[in-house]
């Protein structure tokens, strides 16, 4: 839907513009593919490379005051958290979410 959308802004914004949001959801699509290589890792390191490259138009266009952005910055960690622990999809947050869920109520309820 993102890359539909981003079509959509073709001739709206600037190339820049387009070519740092392209990038972004590369680097997101590319990110969540099941198995990684040097070459698939590579493409990523690309992406975000070209994002930062780019990313200073929405500052020039006003979009916000600067892009010092946390989520930004994790995105550098990455290549090397895939290469550490694998593939993104193995990451998952369910089970500290029942965990706090439970203690939470419990803590309540004591």
């Amino acid at each position: 839907m993102a890359k539909i959308l981003l079509g959509c802004l073709v001739g709206k914004l600037p190339k820049q513009a387009i070519i740092a949001i392209r990038s972004l959801l590369d680097f997101i699509y590319i990110s969540q593919y099941p198995t990684h290589s040097d070459t698939t890792l590579g493409y990523l390191s690309d992406a975000l490379k070209t994002f930062h490259q780019n990313k200073a138009i929405f500052v020039t266009l006003g979009v916000r005051e600067n892009l010092n952005i946390p989520q930004f910055h994790s995105l550098l960690h990455y290549v090397d958290s895939i290469r550490w622990f694998g593939a993104t999809n193995n990451y998952n947050t369910k089970i500290f979410e029942c965990f706090h869920i439970d203690m939470a109520k419990n803590a309540w309820r004591d």
